[in-house]
């Protein structure tokens, strides 16, 4: 069974006439809202026949994807709680930067220097912690 679907999966199907995800276990939140736009504008402007059920959270269990509104599908736009901060440190000491966000979907948060991005998984010096 399906339970998530990327978004633009459905997009280059220009010619799709019938899609059933009915009888999958589609895991309906902020990451599926797509779906459901999606499916509106089937049912709105074009022939193409499309169901899809979700099967979680619990309280969406047996509901139609186009059915839910965006505050069921509980996306929460992502924000700071913790920035980093300029720091002064003498060549050579170590320094921490802290910097966590929330929201749903969980935000990933990417460090930059001079607008490039620091890959840390190979860097002795950096050590990226998982709260970011």
């Amino acid at each position: 069974k399906i339970s998530r679907i990327r978004a633009g999966t459905f997009s280059h199907l220009n010619s799709l006439k019938r899609l059933r995800l009915d009888s999958n276990g589609l895991v309906c939140d902020c990451q599926l809202m797509w779906l459901g736009e999606l499916l509106n504008n089937y049912a709105q402007s074009s022939n193409t026949q499309a169901a899809a059920t979700c099967e979680y959270p619990r309280k969406l269990q047996g509901r139609s994807v186009a059915s839910v509104t965006t505050d069921e599908f509980n996306c929460e736009i992502p924000r700071f709680t913790s920035e980093p901060q300029d720091v002064d440190v003498t060549l050579g000491n170590t320094v921490y930067f802290t910097c966590r966000a929330e929201g749903n979907p969980k935000p990933k948060i990417v460090w930059l220097h001079n607008n490039n991005e620091l890959h840390m998984k190979n860097d002795i010096r950096r050590n990226l912690l998982d709260d970011g």
